[in-house]
Parts: structure tokens; C-alpha cells; sequence
């Protein structure tokens, strides 16, 4: 990619979104910019930044299960039970927050 603008004194910022589905070149560790003069001599150093590929895993649980061992009405105690999932080579842990839905974790910084 090419970014042009007009040449100052002070520093400027320029924004580029790459389009969703950009492919990740497999070879590729980082971006890097180069300058560039109006002949297209490039400078011999570079900025650089490494690429954080963001990639969650795909892959769940298989299950959940838990049962209140507890009578009173707004305290609960018992054992959390997690099957792992069948494929799971890349997964590192398993986190399990409370929720306020069947999807939507209440607080994400409640890890239990």
C-alpha cells in the first residue's frame, strides 16, 4: 500500500483500515513503512510494528454443568463441571464468568 500526502514540517497521523479478509501473507511477522522521496528512493530504515494476529479460538466447551448444593436463596455452592471440547489442541484454559444470559457474560473481570 501507498499512503501520499502533502509533505509538512509538524507530524501527521494517516489511517488505513485493511478490508476485512486481508490475507496474512504466511511468511509475514510484521508491517513496515518506508519513506519514500518525489525520485521513489526508499530510506534505508523502516517503522515497524508487529502483527498481532487476532484469531480467538473457534472451538467451545463441550459442556457446562452445575448444581446448587446450597438452600439458601441467593447464595449457591457446588462443583462447576467442564467437559473439554473434542478438538481442543489449541486451546490454553478454559474461563468461566457468571451470566446474565445463556450467552453473555455479566462481568469479565469476574473470572470464577
Amino acid at each position: 500500500w501507498t499512503f501520499t500526502f502533502q509533505p509538512s514540517t509538524g507530524a501527521h497521523t494517516i489511517l488505513h483500515e485493511l478490508p476485512s479478509g486481508t490475507v496474512l501473507p504466511s511468511a509475514a511477522s510484521h508491517l513496515l513503512a518506508f519513506s519514500e522521496d518525489r525520485t521513489g528512493v526508499e530510506s534505508e530504515g523502516c517503522a515497524r510494528t508487529r502483527v498481532q494476529d487476532f484469531a480467538p479460538p473457534q472451538v467451545v466447551a463441550a459442556a457446562l454443568f452445575f448444581i446448587d448444593l446450597d438452600p439458601r436463596r441467593g447464595i449457591v455452592s457446588g462443583v462447576i463441571i467442564l467437559t473439554q471440547a473434542r478438538s481442543s489442541p489449541q486451546i490454553f484454559a478454559y474461563n468461566v464468568y457468571w451470566g446474565r444470559n445463556r450467552t453473555h457474560a455479566l462481568n469479565r473481570d469476574l473470572v470464577l
